[in-house]
């Protein structure tokens, strides 16, 4: 098993005990995407991937990048059978994301996962180091199927806010990182603070015009070194 069971699981049962996608401030999220002539057709995405060694590193990192994009037909039918049975397909929920984030991840298939294996490979030693001691999310948990940050503001309010759904935060406290990283510096979600006990750094975003693989790893480097 490529990923921390323990810890995912507990976010799982987060999920669930929340209804993730299916309470009535996920509801009303997505009427009021619609509103703003943004279906949200996929998701919830959960957490990416929790690394099996990340809770026993002296230095837990965090990245958080900003929509969850894809897995449609991966995840919205799981999703219909956990709340329509039972918890059990929370588990293929999870092993599927954890699988298809690995193949991501290994493969460097988008800019993004690109960018992060390629830095953290070099900041660990090797690739499957890099992807055992780091946890993977994004503040933003359903997607309009584009591969775009075109999502309304309101949106980013259900899931980003901690005084609404707040998944990210609920994700952090089960967590517990010692270094959350936030791959952007945009406001439409630095907006959202995160509780000051959390050690957090904002960066620019790996798939941001211009951005160099040098000057990404000199900031993760920069960050977990001071």
């Amino acid at each position: 098993m490529n990923y921390n069971k323990k810890l995912s699981d507990e976010i799982f049962k987060m999920y669930y005990a929340e209804k993730i996608g299916k309470n009535s401030l996920c509801i009303e999220c997505r009427k009021n995407a619609i509103e703003k002539h943004k279906e949200l057709t996929n998701g919830p995405v959960p957490i990416f991937h929790v690394g099996k060694n990340f809770e026993n590193n002296d230095k837990k990192l965090l990245l958080i990048g900003r929509v969850a994009y894809g897995w449609k037909d991966e995840l919205n039918p799981l999703w219909e059978k956990t709340f329509q049975e039972n918890e059990k397909h929370l588990y293929d929920i999870q092993t599927t994301v954890e699988n298809r984030s690995k193949q991501l991840f290994s493969e460097g298939i988008t800019k993004y996962f690109e960018f992060i294996k390629n830095t953290l490979t070099e900041i660990y030693g090797n690739i499957d180091t890099a992807f055992d001691n780091v946890a993977l999310t994004n503040y933003v948990h359903c997607n309009t199927g584009s591969v775009s940050d075109n999502i309304p503001q309101i949106v980013r309010n259900y899931c980003s806010n901690k005084d609404l759904n707040g998944f990210i935060h609920k994700e952090i406290e089960i967590l517990k990182p010692t270094h959350i990283l936030v791959l952007t510096k945009d406001w439409k979600y630095l907006r959202y603070a995160f509780d000051k006990k959390w050690n957090v750094k904002a960066i620019k975003h790996p798939s941001s015009p211009g951005r160099s693989k040098i000057e990404f790893k000199s900031d993760i480097l920069d960050f977990l070194n001071n």
